[in-house]
């Protein structure tokens, strides 16, 4: 991680099966946890739980490259509209609507979660913690506030909840469900 945090760019790309992978060129700035900037790592917590060694970084795009065409970093920053709302979403989820998630998980991620914790939200879904990972359920329209959230999450609940348990579902374990 050093001789990264010491680059004067590093380039990130993750392979896909796909022809249009993206290719990102970044540059890394060393996070004090404890600085100004350190709840982005508490963010990182909550999806992952507690490294037992680490050194933060930010990460911040310098450009992309997609089929050909090279992008501006800043093209590729979007600001999630419920950063300031995230933590009392979810947290309001987890207490009042877990056997909610649990349904959500169930029906359009195939995957059984004993004890959902949602851990993010932004316009295009919501990220779910089970025991072992955590799982993206895409929202069937975009959200932009939390009343827009309200609404279209419990509208996929509802469309769903009578149906019969999916037959090709992963418990949250690993085994088939």
């Amino acid at each position: 991680m050093v001789a990264m945090l010491q680059a004067m760019e590093t380039v990130i790309f993750v392979p896909e099966v796909a022809e249009n992978a993206l290719e990102v060129l970044v540059t890394l700035d060393e996070l004090d946890e404890h600085g100004p900037e350190g709840a982005i790592t508490d963010r990182w917590r909550i999806y992952h739980g507690d490294p037992p060694d680490v050194r933060w970084a930010i990460m911040n795009i310098d450009a992309g490259k997609l089929e050909g065409s090279v992008i501006d970093g800043e093209v590729l920053l979007r600001a999630n509209p419920f950063a300031s709302e995230e933590s009392r979403i979810c947290k309001h989820m987890n207490q009042a609507h877990s056997a909610d998630l649990h349904i959500l998980a169930l029906h359009f991620a195939h995957i059984e979660i004993e004890k959902p914790v949602m851990v993010g939200i932004d316009p295009l879904g919501i990220d779910i913690r089970g025991r072992f990972e955590v799982i993206r359920i895409n929202t069937t329209e975009a959200m932009q506030t939390a009343e827009d959230a309200r609404v279209i999450l419990k509208g996929m609940v509802e469309k769903v909840k009578d149906l019969p348990h999916p037959a090709d579902v992963t418990s949250s374990d690993g085994s088939d469900g």
